[in-house]
């Protein structure tokens, strides 16, 4: 059957196309300094000895060379990249100039909405450039077409295109002696048959047992990983891929990917005992099965949250999420199809991401009140310099900018930490939660790690609390009806030695803080007055056991024969938060504060001195 067509060939290469070579870089010779260049040049001849019995051809390779020399010395030397296509001028260079310089401006984080619209003119302009140049180019070598001419080279020079790749020749791998070599097919035998080659002509001499330990290291090797081989003791420590520390499964790029799936499969199994309480007959009220949620499933997340919970990917934590929303379901009774933000609002539940954020600020919070020689204090309080990029943060940010250009309302950030531009973690996060609620730079509260006395020690005496009164008294009460309750508390103690009259305050609850205490000394008919300030930002239950502290050091502070006098104390406070936190006993104290407080009625207790507190 004819045709009027042209028969059509097309070839499909089987094999990965090899990648082309454009050889050695080339001299750039529009960016080349000739003023600088004419001067090497000439000092280099100046320096030539007189070459009068010299050949033709020996000058001819001393010229050559000072040519060579002054060229690579002030002439910028290509890298043999991408060469330039047949239609580039210098209307083409000045406006790729133009648009990569109102580029930089776009990808810079603080641009501005000017910057994306000239950004999008340079754009323009350099498009419409280029396609000008371009139809010049076509239109001037069309006019000079002959019967010889390549047409079709002329039209793939101005596409773009490339002649079709060769196809790759297999790689082969030397077989035993007398079989044929055979096709190298995994990257193994590639690998293998590379290392051949270059041994055939290498210079390296042969040596098997000096090769043996490189063989075996490599046949250790699993993932690009290297079993390591420690000792303890002439002991091997056993090699495990995913080490448990403290409760914590950790993996080699430290994804923790690993520790939240064994962490949603206790979640999931612990979620039957839920689901089992929640029965449509026999089940428990939503507040029992909420609390049993917090108390059996969610405390398995608690567990180092705030390390894995910040660092780990937002798609390995929403595994973990997905877990939580069940557990709701089975609080709430929703149906599946129920929005993730009602049915959680529904259980009152926050979400495990927000949760995490709460732990790791708690955990920071807590670390920077140890000592300042302690390792953890000086761990969080380090300065790093940030090495991992925030994804998150930097598709928020194309977000944003895609919406300004647009014309749009920002979008809010899809988490809550990606506003941070480096990889968010412990550190990181606790810092960055501490400055967003203005407590970074504010003084931090020591925490006590002892008490004052050894735990197996116990109480030693001499130290009572009265914290309720001989009748009963409510806020609503009239100020006489409270007044006339304290004075028949006060009026059934004994007489003491010393009457302390402590009180504590601060602006709101919260600043300025100051306390004082008067101190009656009726044995020895005097009177003493002490203030101390609490603190710029500061609790009242701070402010009241400061001016505890106060009073009691003034009274531990007297001279030997005064103290020895003193057979019994009380102190006056109307901190009942103050006296139910020191009535739990020195042990049990983590405020500095609390326990030096605890310190000093020990004083007084070795000195034999009765303390009421009330």
């Amino acid at each position: 059957m004819g045709s009027d067509h042209l028969p059509i060939t097309t070839s499909i290469p089987v094999a990965p196309p090899k990648p082309q070579r454009r050889g050695r870089g080339r001299l750039s010779l529009r960016k080349a300094d000739w003023q600088e260049y004419r001067r090497t040049f000439d000092g280099i001849i100046g320096r030539w000895d007189d070459h009068g019995d010299l050949t033709a051809s020996e000058l001819d390779k001393r010229l050559t060379a000072a040519i060579t020399r002054a060229a690579r010395r002030t002439i910028p030397y290509g890298n043999g990249g991408r060469t330039r296509e047949p239609f580039w001028s210098e209307a083409c260079d000045e406006a790729i100039a133009i648009r990569n310089e109102a580029r930089a401006k776009v990808a810079a984080p603080n641009h501005t909405a000017e910057d994306v619209r000239d950004y999008q003119q340079a754009r323009k302009n350099a498009d419409t450039v280029l396609r000008e140049e371009k139809t010049s180019f076509l239109r001037k070598r069309i006019a000079e077409l002959g019967p010889n001419t390549d047409l079709w080279s002329l039209i793939r020079t101005l596409d773009g295109r490339k002649p079709p790749a060769k196809p790759a020749e297999p790689l082969n791998r030397a077989g035993p002696p007398g079989r044929p070599a055979r096709p190298a097919v995994t990257d193994r035998e590639k690998a293998n048959a590379l290392c051949q080659a270059y041994a055939a002509v290498s210079r390296i001499p042969h040596n098997k047992q000096e090769d043996r330990d490189i063989k075996l290291e490599a046949r250790a090797a699993s993932g690009g990983k290297v079993k390591p081989y420690l000792t303890l003791r002439g002991e091997e420590l056993p090699y495990s891929r995913n080490p448990t520390f403290l409760g914590i499964k950790y993996d080699p790029q430290l994804t923790f990917a690993d520790h939240i799936d064994d962490l949603k499969a206790k979640m999931s199994r612990r979620r039957r005992c839920l689901q089992a309480l929640a029965g449509k007959t026999w089940g428990s009220h939503r507040r029992t099965i909420r609390a049993a949620y917090i108390g059996y499933i969610r405390a398995l997340f608690d567990y180092g949250a705030a390390v894995f919970g910040t660092y780990a990917a937002p798609s390995v934590r929403g595994r973990l999420e997905a877990e939580q929303n069940k557990c709701a379901r089975v609080i709430t009774g929703c149906l599946r199809a129920t929005r993730k933000d009602a049915l959680l609002a529904e259980a009152g539940l926050p979400t495990l991401s927000l949760r995490a954020l709460q732990l790791a600020g708690t955990e920071y919070q807590r670390v920077i009140r140890l000592p300042p020689n302690d390792p953890g204090r000086s761990l969080f309080r380090k300065e790093v310099q940030p090495r991992l990029q925030h994804r998150a943060y930097k598709a928020w940010q194309r977000t944003r900018n895609d919406a300004t250009a647009a014309g749009r309302p920002p979008p809010k950030p899809p988490d809550e930490t990606a506003a941070l531009p480096h990889r968010p973690c412990l550190r990181r996060v606790g810092k960055w939660l501490a400055e967003e609620a203005g407590i970074e730079e504010l003084p931090v509260e020591p925490m006590a790690f002892y008490s004052c006395d050894p735990p197996w020690l116990g109480h030693r005496g001499g130290t009572t609390f009265r914290v309720d009164l001989p009748v009963a008294t409510r806020r609503s009460d009239p100020p006489a009806v409270r007044r006339e309750a304290a004075l028949r508390a006060i009026a059934e103690l004994p007489q003491p030695d010393v009457t302390i009259w402590s009180d504590g305050s601060a602006r709101g609850g919260m600043e300025q803080g100051g306390a004082g205490a008067l101190i009656q000394f009726h044995h020895l008919n005097k009177e003493e007055t002490v203030r101390a300030p609490a603190g710029a930002v500061c609790s009242s239950l701070r402010a009241e056991l400061t001016a505890m502290r106060e009073a009691l050091a003034a009274v531990a502070g007297l001279e030997d024969g005064e103290l020895a006098s003193i057979k019994s104390v009380r102190l006056l406070t109307d901190s009942r938060s103050g006296l139910q936190l020191l009535g739990r006993g020195p042990a049990s104290q983590t405020m500095a504060l609390a326990a030096e407080v605890w310190r000093l009625l020990n004083t007084l207790a070795e000195n034999g001195t009765e303390t009421v507190l009330q």
